[in-house]
């Protein structure tokens, strides 16, 4: 986290939370970008750049309890049936990444207060650290709503942390250096495992 986010926190009263979501579209190359309309603000929010429209949204479940990983719901509104049309095509969204960004009214881009040319004195653009979970499932779909279950990447079936494979006796870091295994000595046995 940048300082004015931390500078931002411990204010008697800091600005409003915005909370900013994206759906990355693998293989598309793009991205939908909508918000929640927290604090009532219905229109779009502009954020490093990036315009996210506002889409009526219920997003909990992000905290983390009794040692487990969060699975968080998102819930958004289906009335004008956008999502129903794309979950067809994009088959629920499953495995598709989503991006969660909080930050402050104030580190909002200054074209979002064109009636307040010092709104952003500073550092524009903060944020605290992405948040990133997978779509795991499509949980509900109604003509209102449409809901969906997040987990983490590191809960993806087949995913592999770290990205290498664990062997028994054998270390892929290099060999006798400090910044390896950190043993710096003579070879203890050939390649044939006989003692030298």
């Amino acid at each position: 986290m940048e300082q004015s986010i931390h500078n931002e926190i411990f204010k008697l009263e800091p600005s409003a939370m915005v909370v900013l979501f994206e759906l990355v579209l693998r293989d598309h190359g793009s991205s939908y970008y909508f918000h929640a309309g927290e604090n009532g603000y219905l229109g779009n929010i502009i954020f490093n750049g990036q315009t996210y429209f506002h889409i009526p949204i219920k997003a909990e479940g992000f905290e983390y309890k009794d040692k487990k990983l969060p699975r968080p719901r998102l819930s958004a509104d289906n009335t004008d049936s956008f999502f129903s049309l794309k979950t067809r095509f994009f088959e629920d969204f499953i495995g598709y990444e989503v991006i969660r960004t909080r930050t402050f009214v104030r580190f909002l881009d200054s074209a979002n207060f064109p009636n307040n040319p010092n709104a952003h004195v500073i550092t524009p653009g903060s944020s605290f650290p992405p948040e990133k979970y997978v779509i795991n499932q499509k949980t509900a779909e109604t003509p209102n709503i449409i809901e969906f279950e997040l987990v983490s990447p590191m809960e993806i079936e087949l995913g592999e942390v770290p990205a290498r494979d664990v062997i028994s006796y054998v270390c892929q870091w290099k060999y006798r250096c400090s910044t390896g295994c950190g043993y710096n000595g003579q070879p203890l046995a050939d390649s044939k495992d006989n003692a030298l």
